[in-house]
């Protein structure tokens, strides 16, 4: 965990109040450093996305999943050159990339609201394994160790009064996200006002 922090350039101490949650996302197809380079560059950006735009761009297409694909994940158009601030560090092997979100101050359910959406958006999107977990050890070395596409390690309560199982394959994916955006919207609907998702 020290050495973690210590690559993550995480001030000692400050990583456990902010409840991360790590992500550890697994290829599924190719493997290569660019992949990994970027797949970390689109899950930096899709953190910076506001869950109002997702939740528009949900309801234009008529609540279909499908609408996650016209999402602007990417805040930049890509070039020759765009990825070289963004290099591949081999402390992620065997992983694509490894990730955590960050909530300071707030509640387990805060803390999981990002990592699940995550979680399962970069599993349709990508076709990459993800497991999301606040343990900084990882659960799996491989992803021939699991046969599930996406696990969540002891989410917050949130996810289980949903109905949804903590590991989920392909198929299950249409019906999670389907309901992961429903309370979401629900939520934001009644609880916050644009641009602020609360």
């Amino acid at each position: 965990m020290l050495l973690r922090q210590a690559f993550w350039a995480v001030p000692a101490g400050k990583l456990e109040e902010q409840q991360p949650v790590f992500l550890y996302i697994f290829p599924a197809y190719v493997y290569s450093p660019q992949t990994a380079v970027a797949v970390k560059l689109l899950v930096n950006n899709m953190k910076q996305i506001n869950l109002w735009d997702v939740r528009k761009q949900w309801l234009e297409k008529d609540m279909d999943i499908s609408a996650l694909q016209s999402v602007a994940w990417l805040n930049d158009e890509a070039k020759a050159g765009h990825f070289k601030d963004n290099k591949y560090n081999r402390e992620d092997l065997p992983f694509m990339a490894i990730n955590y979100t960050a909530t300071r101050g707030k509640t387990l359910t805060d803390a999981w609201l990002q990592p699940s959406f995550l979680a399962l958006s970069l599993s349709i999107l990508l076709g990459v394994k993800v497991i999301a977990t606040s343990s900084s050890v990882p659960i799996y070395n491989s992803d021939r160790d699991f046969n599930e596409s996406v696990i969540l390690d002891a989410p917050a309560a949130f996810w289980n009064l949903l109905g949804l199982s903590n590991s989920l394959r392909i198929q299950d994916f249409e019906n999670a996200m389907q309901q992961l955006l429903f309370a979401y919207s629900l939520h934001l609907d009644t609880r916050s006002s644009p641009p602020d998702a609360k």
